[in-house]
């Protein structure tokens, strides 16, 4: 009994010391690489023909954030097994994750390419996203990125990233207090409240992360300044 408990220990520490290895070292499983804007992206297979041009996006799109730095590079995975994409994001379903930790990005090559094996809008959209996060985790450390409320890293995140078209009707559920109900809406809602901060109240990125105010006063604030400047429109 005492020896199959001691293996099945030793098992779990390989496979812990296993998992560790794959999230802070994963370029051996990923074969294929291109550099370009400061990025690097590795694939488990071949490199899709548009690869530089989409990374020139992104580096267009998270040049826009007050906390890039062009060092250290920016590394992305694209992984074009669900299985292993899953695991490697500890249960992700995509299209896009990261872990902040490690700065580490991946894709799921599935999700983000299309019928012709080229890199499309979700991959763009969706790395420079995540790669905010990460840029918020490298400027001001994991603890302070993971106490940071939700709305102003997905808000900063969304802003800069401009992932979603939003609907037409959105702005006016939200001025009037309502709410769609959907995940989209929220990170609707969160952009328009960081965004509200940041331009009328000149606060900066940095001390929106580290000293966020109370989430209900910026949400009523934001809607104020959202029915006023509807006025102008």
């Amino acid at each position: 009994m005492g020896r199959s408990i001691l293996l099945a220990l030793l098992v779990s520490a390989v496979a812990v010391l296993a998992y560790t290895a794959l999230e802070f070292y994963p370029q051996p499983f990923f074969p294929h690489s291109i550099e370009a804007g400061g990025i690097r992206l590795y694939s488990t297979g071949p490199i899709p023909q548009n690869a530089q041009t989409r990374l020139l996006e992104v580096q267009g799109i998270i040049g826009r954030s007050e906390l890039y730095e062009a060092e250290p590079p920016l590394t992305l995975f694209l992984c074009d097994n669900a299985r292993f994409f899953t695991f490697i994001t500890s249960g992700g379903t995509g299209p896009v994750g990261a872990n902040v930790l490690t700065q580490r990005i991946f894709c799921d090559t599935h999700q983000v390419t299309d019928e012709g094996a080229q890199l499309n809008d979700t991959f763009t959209r969706g790395a420079s996203q995540q790669i905010v996060h990460v840029l918020i985790a490298r400027r001001f450390g994991p603890q302070t990125y993971f106490t940071t409320p939700d709305w102003v890293g997905e808000g900063y995140s969304e802003l800069i990233a401009r992932r979603y078209g939003y609907p037409e009707t959105w702005e006016p559920i939200f001025r009037s207090g309502g709410d769609e109900g959907s995940v989209g809406f929220r990170f609707f809602k969160h952009r328009r409240m960081v965004e509200y901060m940041m331009d009328a109240e000149k606060m900066p990125i940095e001390r929106l992360i580290t000293g966020a105010p109370n989430e209900a006063g910026v949400e009523e604030r934001t809607r104020r300044w959202l029915w006023n400047r509807s006025e102008f429109e």
